[in-house]
């Protein structure tokens, strides 16, 4: 039974679309489909992404998603909302811009005010904002997504995360932030492909770096499709890329 794999979305709904048609059409019944996560931010259309994932989710027992650290930090920020602070803030202005105007919030403010500016003279309404989303059944749909996440899914001699996590602990003694966050490259001391999104790939395409599969080709950075990853036992570890 082949495995597929779809890394970072960020809100490139079409290109999504274009590689679940690849994967439709070649997908026997019963076979997984795994999401690494980071559906939003960056891209226009997160909203629509999240959507999709929810639909998916809803329809096919044979999906996996996993949680990205984009999709974490979002999250845990529109459930804080009454307690902005300064470093959410940040964050908000550096990544999530596309996110918020797909969702309809206006964020002129974050866009052109310092972070300092913000809690000073606009924190209500930056408040007000996340809140119309929140209210809404679209947000609805990402809680509902960001609940049924895994942090990691293991099968057969792979392990699925996000950012593939630390070399020196099993995927079970990891933290959430470790299996979301990590850029550690070395060598593991066991015998699973760590199949891993997060880390963009210098030259676009699936690279194998050790035991590590990183799938993340950077899609929101290039002009270029999401690959259709297939992993089948026969391959040794080897992606095919379609």
């Amino acid at each position: 039974m082949a495995i597929y794999v779809v890394p970072d979305i960020h809100g490139e709904y079409n290109k999504l679309l274009n590689v679940m048609e690849k994967i439709n059409k070649v997908r026997k019944p019963n076979e997984t489909i795994i999401f690494l996560g980071d559906y939003i931010d960056r891209g226009k259309r997160s909203k629509e992404v999240v959507n999709y994932m929810f639909d998916i989710m809803s329809n096919d027992d044979n999906v996996v998603a996993l949680l990205g650290n984009h999709d974490d930090v979002f999250y845990r920020i529109m459930e804080s909302s009454d307690r902005l602070e300064s470093h959410h803030i940040d964050w908000l202005s550096r990544y999530c811009i596309e996110t918020l105007n797909s969702y309809g919030a206006s964020t002129v403010s974050l866009k052109y005010e310092s972070v300092i500016d913000n809690l000073k003279y606009n924190l209500d309404f930056i408040k007000e904002e996340i809140n119309k989303i929140k209210q809404s059944d679209d947000y609805r749909k990402f809680k509902l997504l960001m609940v049924n996440c895994r942090k990691y899914y293991k099968e057969g001699k792979y392990i699925f995360s996000h950012s593939g996590g630390v070399s020196y602990k099993t995927v079970e003694e990891q933290s959430l932030d470790e299996l979301l966050w990590s850029r550690d490259f070395k060598p593991r001391n066991d015998d699973y492909i760590y199949v891993c999104g997060h880390t963009p790939t210098g030259s676009g395409e699936v690279e194998k770096n050790g035991s590590k599969l990183m799938c993340d080709v950077g899609v929101v950075f290039r002009d270029i499709e999401i690959p259709l990853i297939k992993l089948e036992e026969d391959t040794y570890g080897l992606p095919r890329i379609y």
